[in-house]
């Protein structure tokens, strides 16, 4: 190291001039491994931006898909509420309906249909109410035992009808207070129809409003 040093010296380089190149020398050497180590961290956090990009993009489409697949399962769920629902007016407005002939007193053929139908209908919604809000949940638990009262009413008609024919003074006596099997039955039937009626077109705009449609 002297021998090169006074090589340089011999050639008018000097000791300041050395000590000058050697810091500059070192200065770039030291440049060129931060650039190095930099350029290492950059490929770095872009490998690791890719594999986080390409995970957020597995949990994306796995929750598309679960959201899809939840998405179809609850509007086959609200397609069969409503059906059981529409289905069950129609076997209500048969109980209650006033035109059933001399054996409607001594057959509870229809109370029994309806009756069934209406079992079948709370066991699916308590097995499937976890689609709906607590609000739209209450609705339909109370439209259930509205259907239900309906039914439990037109037993207890019949009951009183046949208690008119057997106790004529009976009969006397609830016809006075306006209150005869035939005059609950002819209300029975205007009511059930308003009443599920309303019932249906309630659950209608409340299922379209879960579908995103416009009334």
């Amino acid at each position: 190291m002297d021998t090169f040093l006074k090589t340089l010296t011999e050639f008018g380089i000097s000791a300041v001039s050395i000590t000058g190149l050697i810091a500059y020398l070192g200065k770039k050497i030291f440049e060129q491994y931060l650039t190095l180590k930099v350029d290492a961290y950059k490929n770095d956090l872009a490998s690791k931006s890719s594999e986080f990009k390409n995970e957020l993009e597995r949990i994306n489409i796995e929750h598309q898909i679960k959201f899809s697949k939840l998405h179809n399962d609850r509007t086959e769920v609200i397609k069969k509420i409503f059906t059981d629902f529409t289905e069950l007016e129609k076997l209500i407005n048969n109980v209650t309906n006033t035109w059933q002939g001399p054996e409607w007193l001594d057959s509870h053929e229809r109370e029994d249909q309806a009756g069934e139908y209406l079992k079948e209908t709370c066991s699916y919604f308590e097995k499937n109410k976890i689609y709906f809000s607590k609000e739209l949940s209450d609705e339909i638990e109370n439209a259930l035992k509205v259907c239900k009262s309906f039914i439990l009413e037109s037993l207890r008609v019949k009951n009183q009808s046949n208690y008119e024919r057997q106790d004529r003074a009976f009969y006397f006596e609830k016809e006075k207070e306006g209150k005869t099997a035939f005059s609950k039955w002819l209300n029975l039937e205007s009511e059930s129809q308003k009443e599920l009626k309303k019932i249906r077109n309630s659950l209608a705009g409340k299922f379209r409003e879960l579908f995103g449609v416009k009334k």
